[in-house]
């Protein structure tokens, strides 16, 4: 017994250590975690959001932080030069450029004149109105991270009740429905979802003391984990819980007075009323404040001490070191996998939900790229799974492609379906293949049409490569260069290719030498390209472009913040770059001679991953 005890004091620090909310980025050389929040918020707003995940606005105290900062900007070309950051309390030359921002601005009259810190794109502190609406960047450093063992969670302020044995926290931000879903996700909770009486009560006790929310609009309703789809005819709403359940189901349906009342007929999330307690619906796209909550899961009892402890010391030293150089080989996937799929430990799989349209066979070939298959639907528990994410995205449409199961299912009645990007041109074959609706059920749908998918891989099929260090196949090492390379088998554009590499635990190749120009040229030009690809003898790599706006030349950097020449290879192919119709800002390598050449940012093309192999010692 006290061997196992001391292999689950030994497993809990290596699961749990530098890992933090799943919408944070960890950085090994500051050993900080990072969020950049493309949303515009004025500068004691965004310090209240950070403060709320746990955070605080990033102080760019070194090179490296100003560097973590550019590779996360990066991806946002169009999102303005500025973000938020912590005051250093220097005096700074005053931002002039007018400013992109995301969603509404803060009135320009407004009465607050003071000027705060702002990072640039160039790395350079300046200084703006602080009622201005801008993006802004998170970090917390590794050692000052939050984890509330009681509660299995990554965020304050959860309250645990042993009569539900369950967590719970009221929010002290404001957001969207889709927003809040996220955000209880992300700290490791839901949510809250009431299956009782006892429950209810509990809830609304602790909302009667909630804290006051400024950007709410109103501040006596929560939003809770229930919505309704909209119904195009005359039946009625049928609201339903993150889980799939109806209210009834779920235990707890009883509905304020007057409500659901579908106010301006745009009322098809739910909520909590303040007042008594009871249900309420609310427009979706509205702000508010919300709850989360956990189940309470099983902890190890805090069962040793003095002696005890030491006879586990020597233990804990051999095994520490035996599953540090093993977890990940010995697990396959367990809890790790590619950052963009969620881990679900009663199927012991992971799941990614693609909201761009593909037809069928496409949807395969992304899931095959990304080590993964099309879901197959095995049991109840990958159709929950598959509900909990799609509520996410309510307009995205009423089905999802599936793997086929080789049975006849109905065709959906409803095959007009909402296509993200542009829809490609097919046959109009009647081949028919299978899909899922948001209800759960199978249809089928020809399968050249455009939809949603989403795939799956089970945690022991899950693929680590341990010579590169990344979770996808087909990367080769390079002795020479000390990295690995893959070139992709599908298209995206640069913003897709980027976070593709990135979730795999690479990133867009960077050419650093001659030499390593010839390595890739190498690798590239018999390669195989996408066939969705806009040309076959461009592959995208990890550099690009400003958009100057007074015609001075554009300043081509890695996402490493690195111009060309400092990176250490800039020879660009003939003729390039040329700025074909004065939209070409992103990177890419010619096949043909393996130099650099610009191409259009919003196209599809294939690319190159790279991951610099560390030297194990």
């Amino acid at each position: 017994m006290l061997f196992i005890y001391c292999i689950l004091i030994v497993i809990t620090p290596l699961t749990s250590s530098k890992q933090y909310r799943t919408d944070y980025v960890y950085n090994k050389k500051t050993d900080a975690f990072y969020k950049l929040h493309i949303e515009s918020r004025d500068r004691w707003r965004a310090a209240k959001v950070c403060q709320a995940e746990g955070a605080e606005l990033m102080d760019p105290d070194s090179d490296l932080d100003v560097a973590q900062f550019h590779v996360m900007f990066k991806r946002y070309p169009d999102l303005g030069n500025y973000a938020w950051v912590q005051d250093d309390g220097q005096a700074h030359a005053d931002a002039d450029e007018k400013i992109f921002v995301m969603g509404e601005t803060e009135s320009p009259e407004a009465p607050w004149y003071r000027r705060c810190d702002v990072l640039t794109r160039d790395g350079e502190i300046e200084k703006y109105r602080c009622a201005h609406g801008l993006p802004f960047i998170c970090k917390v450093q590794a050692k000052a991270t939050y984890f509330d063992e009681t509660c299995n969670v990554y965020g304050k302020n959860y309250q645990y009740f042993q009569d539900v044995d369950s967590c719970y926290k009221v929010s002290e931000i404001a957001y969207t429905w889709n927003e809040a879903y996220a955000e209880c996700g992300k700290e490791g909770s839901h949510l809250v979802v009431l299956n009782s009486e006892a429950e209810d009560q509990i809830v609304w006790n602790l909302l009667k003391q909630a804290p006051f929310v400024p950007d709410a609009k109103a501040h006596f309703f929560f939003f809770a984990g229930f919505r309704a789809r909209k119904s195009n005819d005359d039946k009625p709403r049928v609201f339903r819980t993150i889980f799939n359940q109806t209210l009834e189901e779920a235990g707890f349906a009883q509905w304020s007075e007057n409500e659901p009342n579908n106010a301006l007929n745009s009322e098809e999330c739910g909520s909590i009323f303040k007042n008594d307690g009871k249900l309420n619906d609310l427009d979706c796209s509205h702000t508010f404040a919300f709850i989360c909550e956990k189940e309470k899961h099983f902890s190890i009892p805090s069962m040793f001490s003095g002696s005890a402890l030491l006879q586990c010391s020597n233990m804990i030293v051999i095994l520490y070191v035996f599953l540090a150089c093993t977890l990940k080989q010995s697990f396959g996937g367990g809890a790790f996998f590619r950052k963009d799929y969620v881990f679900n430990k009663q199927t012991d799989a992971y799941y990614k939900l693609h909201i761009e349209s593909r037809n069928y066979r496409g949807a395969e070939k992304v899931c095959e790229a990304e080590g993964a298959k099309l879901m197959q639907i095995e049991s109840d528990q990958d159709i929950v799974q598959f509900h909990g994410m799609i509520k996410m995205f309510p307009d995205v449409g009423l089905y999802a492609w599936v793997a086929t199961d080789k049975q006849e299912h109905e065709e959906a009645e409803d095959q007009k379906v909402i296509v993200m990007g542009e829809e490609e041109e097919y046959p109009q074959s009647r081949t028919l293949c299978d899909m899922v609706a948001r209800n759960g059920e199978l249809y089928a749908c020809p399968c050249y049409r455009g939809l949603p998918f989403i795939c799956k891989v089970k945690s022991n099929e899950a693929y680590y490569d341990s010579t590169c260090d990344v979770y996808g196949k087909q990367y080769q090492y390079m002795e020479n260069t000390g990295s690995c390379y893959k070139i992709s088998d599908i298209a995206l554009t640069w913003n897709g290719a980027y976070g593709e590499c990135q979730a795999e635990g690479s990133h867009l190749v960077v050419l650093n030498s001659e030499l390593e120009h010839q390595v890739v040229w190498n690798l590239t030009r018999d390669a195989t390209t996408s066939p969705e690809a806009k040309v076959h003898w461009f592959l995208l790599a990890g550099f690009r472009a400003n958009h100057p706006d007074d015609g001075t030349p554009r300043v081509f950097k890695t996402i490493f913040n690195q111009t060309l020449e400092e990176a250490g290879y800039s020879q660009w192919s003939e003729n390039e770059p040329n700025n074909s119709e004065n939209n070409e800002y992103c990177g890419s390598i010619f096949k043909n001679d393996g130099k650099l050449n610009d191409v259009d940012c919003s196209h599809l093309y294939s690319f190159v991953c790279e991951k610099e192999r560390k030297v194990k010692t």
